[in-house]
């Protein structure tokens, strides 16, 4: 059997420290007790927040080693979040402007015709009679 590896022995270790110590509204543990590197965690906050999160700012975690593959996805997910964000943040500034546009365009033509109407009302429009 081999040697068990450093993150594994330093995975062993946190298990062991989160066991003897509970927090509140956090649980961890493996999901299958023969691997190490698959943990199940639940962080639960307060019942009036959104996404529970506010409460996992108090929890004090060592660190934890990913395995290079995992930081490479982690990395790509943040990039196309980000991409995901940009692009959706000039779309909308792209719907503003042409939204603002025809807002102007609309107040414009109602500017024009209400000056219309107030010059009518002022010289009496008159129907020409026949005579």
């Amino acid at each position: 059997m081999a040697a068990p590896s450093q993150e594994s022995l330093l995975l062993h270790k946190q298990l062991k420290d989160l066991m003897k110590s509970s927090v509140d509204g956090f649980s961890a543990g493996l999901v299958d007790d023969s691997n190490i590197f698959e943990w199940s965690v639940t962080i639960i906050g307060p019942p009036d927040t959104l996404y529970f999160l506010s409460f996992a700012k108090t929890i004090n975690v060592e660190e934890v080693y990913l395995s290079s593959d995992v930081q490479n996805e982690i990395d790509k997910l943040n990039i196309d979040l980000n991409n995901a964000a940009n692009t959706l943040s000039d779309k909308t500034n792209e719907s503003s402007e042409k939204i603002r546009s025809v807002i102007d365009t609309v107040r414009c033509v109602l500017i024009v015709v209400a000056a219309v109407m107030l010059i009518l009302a002022l010289i009496g429009f008159v129907p020409l009679r026949s005579m």
